[in-house]
């Protein structure tokens, strides 16, 4: 088996448990992740079964878990468990007083899977070569195991979050319980672009063209992409023109992308949230001939099936603009699972002149992906996900709380 495993991310290292109460560093669990930041997650790619079928890709958990008793302990059971967790709150006004907000909270368990690494397990039989756990004696397990269809990766948002943990434990509570946060940057069958459009790629893509009415007589028509990936040099390129009524009157346009995500609970629509996940580009119309400047990932022409291109093209008495929104990683690629969903939106914003300086919202739904590692980037280091939301650096800190501690 073949895995993808992230230059950026730093190199193996050993995450500690909280030891004892009389500080005794044998009585500690130690466990390997790799890479250690994002704890023992990683992608990886397996022959086929028949040589015409293309490589399978899964996403892995993979964890190394010694432990040495300072004295023998009778104990029933050591356990492992890896636990995946939604939470989601909204806010509601408490009784008469619509000015006092509430916040309600639910959660649910988007994955449980659980390992008896030693003792008595759920079915009677014994685990493990010794009865009792001897003084000074390192014991040591391994847990490989493959992420189920439909795992969402991390993600935090304002009104939900689904955050993995890798939890140790002994029964009787002899010694403290390890309790790891886990950050999955991968998401398992995200919603894929149609056939035909690769990741990265230099060749042509299908533009498509929306016009709409800014209030005072003005048209505008915009060119963007069918469709996009997100991630390491991808752009969303972006042709407005702007026609009819006081056409001078619009100065500038600002653009940006917008990301919904729907949190459902017990299966149905709860909340959701819409904020940026890109920050404003703008460009200031212009009545010169375009000149689109040249992006290094991708180029674009516009499509021949795009209905209204035509009416769409900018002349030189034409205030027009050529902007390109960067997507990077952090973006969370198109998708539709049982626990959320995530689309997102193209946002204009169109300024005019004068005092006043009104302005002109504009949404309009796009398609953004995020890539297959597996079936694209065969041999080539790739670059995972970053979760939006999910404090990095606060995770940062408490693994290596966690690990001074387990240090002492």
């Amino acid at each position: 088996m073949k895995s993808f495993l992230y230059s950026r991310a730093p190199s193996p290292t050993r995450e500690h448990a909280k030891t004892s109460k009389k500080g005794n560093k044998r009585d500690t669990f130690y466990v390997t992740g790799e890479p250690s930041i994002y704890a023992g997650v990683y992608d990886s790619l397996s022959d086929p079964p028949l040589p015409d079928l293309p490589k399978i890709h899964a996403v892995m958990i993979k964890y190394h878990i010694t432990f040495t008793p300072s004295k023998p302990l009778a104990a029933q059971s050591l356990t492992a468990k890896f636990l995946g967790m939604k939470e989601i709150s909204i806010d509601y006004a408490q009784g008469d007083n619509m000015g006092q907000m509430d916040r309600r909270s639910a959660q649910e368990v988007v994955l449980g899977m659980e390992w008896n690494l030693w003792g008595q397990g759920p079915d009677g039989g014994w685990v493990g070569e010794d009865e009792v756990l001897k003084e000074g004696k390192e014991y040591t397990f391994d847990i490989v195991a493959k992420l189920p269809e439909k795992t969402p990766r991390s993600i935090s948002t304002h009104s939900g979050s689904i955050s993995y943990s890798l939890k140790v434990s002994m029964k009787p509570h002899f010694i403290p319980s390890l309790n790891l946060p886990v950050l999955n940057p991968f998401s398992l069958n995200p919603l894929s672009p149609r056939q035909g459009f690769t990741f990265n790629s230099r060749e042509t893509i299908d533009m498509i063209g929306a016009d709409h009415e800014l209030g005072k007589g003005e048209r505008v028509h915009v060119e963007f992409p069918d469709q996009c990936y997100k991630g390491p040099g991808c752009e969303f390129p972006l042709s407005v023109t702007v026609g009819g009524g006081k056409v001078h009157d619009i100065e500038k346009v600002e653009a940006r992308i917008m990301q919904t995500v729907q949190w459902n609970y017990q299966g149905k629509p709860f909340t959701q949230d819409i904020y940026p996940v890109t920050p404003f580009t703008s460009a200031h119309l212009s009545t010169s001939s375009p000149s689109p400047s040249p992006r290094p990932s991708i180029s674009h022409t516009p499509s021949t099936h795009s209905a209204s291109h035509a009416s769409g093209t900018a002349t030189p008495t034409q205030p027009h603009a050529e902007l390109s929104i960067p997507l990077p990683d952090s973006i969370h690629g198109a998708y539709t699972g049982p626990h959320h969903s995530v689309k997102h939106q193209l946002m204009l914003v169109f300024h005019r002149k004068g005092w006043l300086k009104k302005r002109v919202e504009w949404y309009k739904d796009v398609e953004i992906f995020h890539r297959d590692v597996g079936e694209e980037f065969e041999g080539v280091p790739g670059v995972i996900e970053e979760p939006v939301g999910m404090d990095v650096d606060r995770l940062k800190r408490e693994l290596e709380r966690v690990k001074m501690r387990g240090r002492r």
